[in-house]
């Protein structure tokens, strides 16, 4: 009774209000709060849904790679074997034959194979099939070929910088390396006497590789005519440097000889 008889005070009322308002508000706030914790954990279990499928793509690409390097190198592997059996083939050929020169045909061309099959062991002893450090390999290719040539008195001055090339350089520079030392075996030096030979493998520039062989030997004939000489030896060479490595190639012939190989390298140092 005494709220119907007593009259209301304007600030009672004020306050009232005011306090309706605030809880209308609050339970706005509160189910806004809601519908957006909501959405947030809707858009975290999609996004955890994501990294999951992404992570199992990468793990089916890792197993993929991891697969085709195992089978890479297993080719690598299986292809260095069968030189190796091509070689002992020659090897034993060459023995049998009595004329020297047909002898000498042989031991070339097994030096030849040698190579090849040394730039695959290479391969696939770092585990790196797509790419090969020439200079590496061109010291453990001296020292193959002072082997086979019977040459050990030729004593090596490297100077060498890690050269990792990929497989379209390394292989043509493989066969450029045999035969420009193989040269220096055969030819330089008389059979028997001691001899040295420079061999730098390195970097001319920051995109640009370079190949120089030198020995202190008999050097090449005057006569010889290097731009149009048709020895087997030579025109490889010429060919590999310009055709496969699209370089630049200098001979000189002073005082021994030395061969100087120059070509560009797709990402450089």
């Amino acid at each position: 009774m005494d709220h119907v008889i007593k009259p209301v005070e304007p600030s009672a009322l004020s306050k009232k209000f005011r306090s309706l308002e605030g809880v209308c508000w609050r339970r706005v706030m509160e189910r806004r709060v809601a519908e957006r914790m909501d959405e947030l954990k809707a858009a975290n279990a999609r996004l955890l849904a994501e990294i999951k499928e992404r992570q199992k793509a990468e793990a089916r690409l890792r197993e993929a790679l991891a697969e085709k390097e195992s089978l890479l190198a297993e080719i690598h592997h299986r292809v260095k074997n069968n030189l190796q059996i091509v070689s002992s083939l020659t090897d034993m050929a060459g023995r049998r034959m009595r004329d020297p020169e047909a002898r000498a045909v042989c031991l070339d061309l097994q030096a030849k194979i040698h190579g090849m099959g040394l730039i695959h062991t290479e391969l696939y002893r770092s585990g790196n099939i797509g790419r090969i450090d020439i200079a590496a390999y061109g010291r453990m290719l001296f020292h193959q070929l002072a082997d086979m040539y019977e040459a050990g008195g030729i004593r090596p001055t490297f100077d060498l910088e890690e050269l990792p090339l990929p497989l379209d350089k390394a292989v043509p520079c493989g066969m450029l390396l045999n035969e420009l030392l193989s040269n220096v075996f055969k030819h330089a030096y008389p059979p028997g006497e001691p001899g040295r030979v420079d061999i730098r493998i390195g970097w001319r520039s920051p995109v640009r590789a370079v190949i120089s062989i030198r020995d202190y030997g008999r050097g090449l004939p005057q006569s010889m005519d290097m731009a149009r000489t048709k020895t087997f030896g030579l025109r490889l060479i010429r060919d590999t440097v310009k055709r496969q490595l699209c370089g630049s190639l200098q001979i000189d012939s002073d005082g021994g000889t030395a061969v100087t190989v120059e070509f560009g390298v797709a990402g450089g140092a």
